[in-house]
């Protein structure tokens, strides 16, 4: 089997975890392999149309990605997937486009458009999504790209309808 695979879908497992493992997209699906490409592993039971933004966990256990189906993190302790597509109870499950991990892994923060094309910025907690906590309230936030600080104290995130950047204290 050839695999044609760009660098842009390539993502490599964190270099201080000290594994050697690489992911990437191909043919709806989410691959593991190692550094010399040797051997393959497709680690979802059924393709997607679409995934997009792969992101390790910290820790290297967890894999995140958006779909048609939203985010979804892939977790290497169980091997399932678990989805965040409907954190907020909304059926928006197609609109959340960006996420990141908390420094210690034990939540990831992403925005979801509404049905008034406000992105709203969440705060979720990897065990528990359904305690989503809402961050930017209102309806004039618009919250596109968002990153947890070294502590994981604070996020900071732009807001594209005030071009601004903004600071969460959590």
């Amino acid at each position: 089997m050839v695999f044609i695979i760009t660098l842009i879908s390539l993502l490599v497992l964190p270099a201080a975890i000290g594994a050697k493992d690489i992911a990437y997209l191909y043919n709806g699906n989410l691959w593991l392999t190692d550094a010399a490409f040797s051997s393959h592993q497709a680690l979802l039971d059924t393709t997607r149309n679409w995934m997009t933004n792969l992101k390790w966990s910290p820790d290297g256990r967890r894999l995140g990605f958006i779909s048609e189906k939203g985010l979804e993190v892939y977790d290497f302790d169980d091997s399932t997937v678990h989805n965040f597509g409907d954190y907020d109870r909304t059926n928006y499950l197609n609109s959340s486009s960006s996420f990141d991990w908390s420094p210690d892994g034990t939540h990831l923060v992403a925005w979801k458009s509404d049905s008034l094309n406000n992105r709203r910025l969440y705060r979720l907690p990897y065990h528990h999504p359904g305690d989503a906590v809402l961050l930017t309230p209102g309806d004039s936030v618009k919250a596109t790209v968002s990153y947890w600080s070294p502590r994981g104290d604070r996020i900071l995130y732009h807001d594209s309808k005030t071009m601004t950047a903004r600071i969460i204290t959590l």
